[in-house]
């Protein structure tokens, strides 16, 4: 299990990079599970339904993802690809506000932002959410970055002030604002690590 994510912090946005399936539903698996034990507020938003092998894991581990999901603590949803991801987002977090008690933990899968040409299409992100990720919930975003242009990722780094890669959780001396940056669960990440990654 990936014990580190346990120290996200609610009103954060956060950026998953991976480069298998399994990695990536390694991850999601201990995400939500996290979440469900704790009886939060789960929500995986990704472009479509094929990536969703994780749940066999939470079921294999005790989880009784029908349940979750009838009980709507586990909500499955593809995005709204006219409305965008802060739509989708912002729809299904309204409907869970009746609930403050609990935090919401989100994970959204947007890898094929990384086949957008340009730095544009990432910028958005920090505003869009603002309204959004605030003290009752937190936000992974996911990027698979096998076969991915460097700039692509770099393009990535230039927006996520803190990264996670495999169980670490890094601050991203790449973001142009790091010194804005203070978490004290985190570390920084080596260059050079990236470009192994790349």
């Amino acid at each position: 299990p990936m014990t580190k994510i346990r120290s996200l912090k609610p009103g954060e946005t956060y950026c998953y990079l991976y480069v298998s399936r399994e990695e990536a539903d390694q991850f999601l698996y201990s995400y939500f599970k996290q979440g469900l034990d704790k009886n939060e507020k789960s929500i995986y938003v990704d472009p479509d339904h094929n990536g969703r092998s994780f749940t066999g894991l939470l079921a294999h581990n005790g989880i009784d993802v029908e349940e979750a999901t009838k009980s709507e603590r586990l909500l499955l949803k593809s995005i709204d690809k006219g409305a965008g991801i802060a739509a989708t987002l912002k729809g299904l977090t309204d409907a869970s506000e009746g609930s403050p008690e609990n935090l919401s933990r989100i994970a959204v899968n947007d890898t094929d932002s990384l086949k957008k040409p340009g730095r544009n299409w990432f910028s958005h992100i920090a505003e869009d959410l603002r309204p959004i990720i605030n003290e009752r919930s937190f936000c992974v975003f996911m990027y698979c970055i096998e076969g991915v242009s460097p700039e692509a990722v770099f393009n990535l780094l230039a927006v996520f002030p803190s990264l996670i890669i495999g169980d670490e959780i890094y601050d991203n001396v790449l973001l142009p604002d790091h010194a804005l940056v203070t978490q004290s669960e985190s570390q920084a990440v080596d260059a050079s690590h990236f470009l192994e990654l790349i």
